[in-house]
């Protein structure tokens, strides 16, 4: 029952904040920017420092709608444990009485985090029965006491505020934990941190930008908006697009920023748009990669994607740079260019663990019987990871011997014995040989193996079906992982609705720049709606090119009324530069047809009706 206090009790209240620094060693003392205790960040907050999180809060608000959204979060079964205790906890933040029940069923049948979510928008419903709270106040669990303390402290009744004074006066942890978070609710920049403050300002944030506002506006209008300011970003999402567009003018406009400034994202963009021609540049020496970290990237995109057929000339060019020969000769090995053989055998010796691994995985490529003699030259390395890959590579090549190890191994072998896991590996980066997909397919796997995920990675990125709810539910779990954009990069290649769905979902996640770019790329080439936000932000922003390949990209997303409806409806700051410029896109993706389609609208004398002229005409040059 909850304890009501005596007017003697309740007037001590103010005097607590006086009496408390003594019982605790001066614990209640201002220390605005202290942080005692480890950052534990939700999915939405990054590493801040106690003062920054204070200021955030005040960004948090919420809204009718809260409630739809949450609501909707909790009845989906997919929805990670982390977004559940935000959806609770935005229940009570939205102040929705009627939803007082699904919080109390959390405090019985929820896992800590969602208790204390639960506790937290209990308080911060500010009506009804506090006794639940008054209960878990006295918790031996800190936390769950120390979010149960300020819940009641938030509810605001005279009541609540009477049985947390006089949990204070003990002198006991959980007491002084009681006086700081006393402290916390009338002062905040007189308080440091502590976990329950931290539960609460994460959760607050997450609640907030998933369920509620931040900024007065809904957190994915905010996020974009950010994003349509980021000029890296744009750099990425525009260039990466454009490099995987079919439209003929795109590669003119890639090679222009290739010769002008060839960064890393435009050397990657250009080797994954035009391999061949890109082989011809570095041929006839019209563009050189400068340095070994550019041959790095040129050769880590033909590696990649399986460009080796497509660049023998660049490929052969690499082999007079003696930091790139030897992934260049393994590559043109891929290829079926023996020519690269003498060199291979003349580094075999030298070779690292790493390089007889890229080696091994080529021969195997290969399917070429004869060179059996130069994979038995590397099978007795002692590295697991050599040992592994060789017997990968005769079982490719027609071994019959290696096929039976293979079977012995995956069948018989302790389920994470190194050498097995080592085998798995080698097969998962063959496994676009027909030969090795049967295998992977009927794999036993334990679910906590560390080979399961990437199996099922190197499944779904051949095509099956295999694995991707499985895939997804680690991607929800923690989107931005390394683990996660691994799989992510699997399901995008070929998606299924419901892998759609998902990155519809996330997009976009706050802070997590990797994340957003592969998510904003699989949306341009899925044509969703989602990103063009993103491309009129760089239609209508220099550098030229990248304005001219967004719009490209709104045109094959929209369809060519978006560019018009551009040109039609500018935003606001405009110039008549600008102007030019996005005439001169629409007549170069459109033609003279877009210039009629304009003429008519609009004066001899409109900007951007002299650009479509212009760009009209160059595009007959494409």
């Amino acid at each position: 029952m909850f304890v009501r206090m005596t007017n003697v009790a309740r007037r001590w209240w103010p005097i607590a904040l006086l009496v408390a620094p003594l019982a605790t060693g001066g614990r209640l003392r201002a220390a605005v920017g202290h942080a005692s205790w480890q950052e534990a960040p939700g999915e939405l907050a990054g590493v801040r420092s106690w003062e920054s999180l204070l200021i955030r809060d005040q960004r948090v608000s919420f809204s009718p709608g809260t409630r739809i959204s949450a609501l909707a979060a909790l009845d989906n079964a997919a929805t990670p444990a982390a977004q559940r205790a935000a959806a609770l906890y935005a229940l009570g933040a939205g102040r929705f009485e009627s939803e007082r029940p699904r919080l109390e069923a959390a405090l019985k049948g929820g896992d800590s985090d969602q208790r204390c979510a639960a506790l937290l928008g209990l308080g911060e419903l500010g009506s009804g029965d506090l006794t639940s709270l008054g209960q878990y106040a006295r918790e031996p669990d800190l936390l769950l006491s120390g979010c149960a303390v300020l819940g009641l402290l938030r509810s605001g009744r005279p009541t609540a505020r009477n049985f947390v004074e006089e949990l204070a006066r003990a002198d006991t942890q959980a007491a002084r934990q009681a006086a700081d978070l006393i402290v916390f609710h009338l002062d905040r920049s007189a308080s440091r941190e502590s976990p329950p403050t931290r539960r609460l300002l994460d959760l607050r944030w997450e609640a907030g930008a998933r369920f509620g506002l931040v900024d007065g506006e809904n957190w994915v209008v905010l996020s974009v908006r950010e994003l349509s300011a980021s000029d890296p970003f744009l750099d990425e999402l525009v260039y990466l697009a454009a490099s995987e567009s079919p439209r003929d003018g795109v590669r003119d406009h890639l090679l222009e920023i290739l010769i002008q400034e060839p960064s890393e994202l435009i050397v990657r963009a250009c080797v994954r748009r035009m391999p061949t021609q890109m082989s011809k540049l570095v041929e006839a020496n019209l563009w050189t990669p400068k340095h070994a970290q550019a041959w790095g990237i040129v050769l880590d995109e033909i590696q990649t994607h399986q460009l080796e057929l497509q660049t023998p000339l660049l490929l052969r060019k690499a082999l007079t740079f003696e930091q790139a020969r030897w992934r260049a000769a393994v590559l043109l090995l891929r290829s079926g260019d023996k020519g690269a053989l003498e060199i291979i055998e003349s580094e075999l010796p030298n070779a690292s663990p790493t390089q007889k691994v890229q080696l091994l995985d080529a021969l195997g490529a290969s399917h070429d019987l004869a060179l059996s003699k130069l994979v038995a030259r590397t099978a007795d390395d002692p590295d697991p990871a050599v040992q592994s890959s060789a017997i990968v590579a005769r079982f490719l090549i027609g071994d019959r011997g290696a096929e039976d190890a293979l079977r012995r191994m995956l069948d018989e072998g302790p389920p994470d014995d190194p050498a097995r896991l080592e085998l798995i590996s080698a097969m998962c980066r063959q496994a676009r040989w027909s030969e090795v997909l049967p295998y992977l397919s009927r794999l036993s796997i334990g679910p906590d193996s560390p080979s399961k995920i990437e199996v099922l990675i190197a499944l779904v990125a051949r095509g099956r079906a295999q694995g991707r709810d499985e895939l997804r539910a680690v991607i929800r779990r923690d989107p931005a992982s390394p683990q996660s954009l691994r799989c992510l990069r699997a399901l995008c290649q070929a998606p299924a609705i419901e892998d759609l769905a998902l990155v519809r979902e996330l997009f976009p996640v706050p802070g997590a720049t990797e994340l957003n770019q592969l998510l904003g790329l699989c949306l341009v080439r899925q044509k969703d709606a989602a990103v063009q936000p993103l491309l009129r932000a760089a239609l209508w922003r220099t550098p030229v090119p990248r304005s001219l390949l967004a719009a490209s990209l709104l045109v094959d997303t929209a369809g060519m009324d978006a560019l018009r409806a551009e040109l039609l409806s500018p935003p606001a700051g405009i110039t008549a530069r600008d102007l030019r410029r996005v005439g001169y896109a629409l007549g170069a993706w459109g033609g003279l047809d877009q210039v009629h389609w304009l003429s008519e609208r609009q004066n001899a004398g409109d900007p951007a009706l002299q650009g479509a002229l212009l760009g009209a005409l160059g595009a007959r040059t494409f």
